[in-house]
């Protein structure tokens, strides 16, 4: 590590915290803090869930729990937390906490609010959970405003929640109870999609900076501090492989203008060689996919709607239609008007800030299904490589598979994997079963890392 001389104060830089229940958030704290003094950065830290508490009196706030265990104190903060955003119409109001926050800290250190303080100072906000917070924070201090997302298996997180609630819950209490609460808990923790000013940690996750392990210490030490490192010029650090994938992914991602998600992979080979880049997108006839700007265009964004909405309207259309003509029907469900409109109340989607509810069919397993839709996924988008680089690739590689947090399960990289491995490939056959093994333990791929295989 180069020392780093002594100058005036650096600009105030702000980091945030976003991570899943269960991840070691102090650990966190203290491990960019140690980050932070090697720069010669101060660090102050703002805890939310206190700031949020302080000179404002909610009009329905939520009770306070009698109990001092685990789950009652988190959901009392979640719900506290809800209910703030509620109270002000915006579901990015603790970022404005965040902001007073700085500003009396900064107030503390130099006297003036307004003033930065002597030496260089670095605010780190723990923890945020919507992405409304993130656009309000870089909005306001634009580079200077880094996020954090930190990762940890749902096994391990789910078993430090059980652990901790028992030890804070009565003896008695059974585990079925333990297991209930701690899925309860997740669950809240990931999305609260019925409530407008709820938790929105799935959608606000994938925006951070820089990505690290929020469990094991070593491997959030050693993460952080290379980052940091970087961060104020160290110029003899360059990406890794995984990093340099990501990256690569993230890249073909922007290619797609796919009416729901945008999803990039890129395949490597265990030197870091680049193989072949792809992204879901409606294909093109005679192969390929459509570029932006050429004609003709006649990719989903382009025609207005998504064909696989339609189809799956199509089937509910048909299944009312023979249950009408069967007379099974109720009275209630004839209510609702003809086919089309019944189907369309059905599977309503509440809009955000409205005081609708969701159609009871709005999420149905069927609204899931994604057969009928002309877009390819991100694997099949990657194409298939030549013969020679698919020689090279099993006989001297893994299949690794960076995909965007966002992107495809494990089970469909395994499946595009063992496609690589029987379209004619001039590897010899124990080269080829020696690369299925490798790919039926993700465990063993260079690139395998939980937030890329979510």
């Amino acid at each position: 590590m180069t020392d780093v001389p002594d100058s005036p104060a650096g600009p105030e830089l702000i980091f945030g915290i976003a991570g899943p229940i269960g991840v070691d958030i102090s650990a966190i704290c203290n491990s960019l803090q140690s980050a932070l003094q090697s720069v010669r950065y101060e660090s102050e830290i703002i805890l939310l869930t206190k700031e949020m508490m302080i000179d404002v009196t909610l009009t329905s706030p939520p009770k306070k729990p009698s109990a001092t265990d685990f789950f009652s104190d988190v959901n009392y903060k979640i719900q506290y937390a809800n209910e703030f955003c509620r109270e002000f119409v915006d579901p990015g109001a603790l970022a404005r906490v965040a902001l007073r926050a700085i500003s009396r800290r900064r107030e503390e250190l130099s006297g003036d609010p307004q003033k930065p303080p002597a030496k260089s100072t670095a605010y780190v906000i723990r923890q945020l959970k919507r992405p409304d917070e993130i656009t309000l924070l870089r909005r306001v201090y634009g580079k200077q405003f880094v996020l954090i997302s930190a990762y940890g298996s749902a096994e391990k997180r789910t078993k430090l929640i059980e652990d901790r609630l028992k030890k804070t819950l009565p003896p008695s209490t059974a585990n079925n109870e333990i297991c209930s609460k701690t899925s309860q808990l997740i669950d809240i923790d990931s999305n609260e999609e019925d409530n407008d000013f709820g938790q929105r940690l799935r959608e606000t996750f994938h925006l951070a900076d820089v990505f690290i392990d929020g469990l094991s210490k070593q491997l959030m030490d050693d993460k952080l501090t290379r980052f940091i490192q970087a961060f104020f010029g160290r110029t003899d650090i360059a990406p890794s492989k995984e990093e340099y994938g990501m990256y690569a992914a993230k890249s073909a991602s922007l290619r797609s203008s796919d009416l729901s998600r945008q999803v990039g992979a890129a395949l490597f080979s265990l030197d870091g060689e680049l193989i072949t880049q792809g992204c879901n997108e409606v294909p093109k006839a005679f192969g390929g996919t459509y570029w932006d700007s050429e004609e003709p265009d006649f990719r989903d964004v382009r025609i207005g709607h998504d064909p696989n909405d339609v189809l799956k309207k199509e089937i509910l259309r048909d299944l009312f239609d023979r249950l009408s003509k069967g007379g099974l029907l109720s009275s209630t469900a004839k209510k609702l008007g003809n086919l089309d409109e019944m189907i369309g109340k059905l599977t309503r989607k509440r809009k955000p800030g409205s005081s609708e509810s969701n159609g009871p069919l709005a999420t149905a397993a069927i609204m899931d299904v994604t057969e009928y839709g002309r877009v390819r996924t991100a694997n099949a988008a990657k194409g298939q490589p030549s013969q020679a680089t698919l020689g090279r690739l099993a006989t001297r590689s893994l299949i690794g598979f960076m995909m965007l947090l966002l992107g495809a399960p494990i089970r469909s990289q395994r499946v595009l994997a063992s496609r690589l491995c029987s379209i004619g490939s001039p590897a010899t056959a124990s080269a080829q079963s020696s690369l299925k093994a490798q790919i039926a333990s993700p465990a063993t791929w260079p690139c395998s890392s939980p937030a890329m295989t979510t």
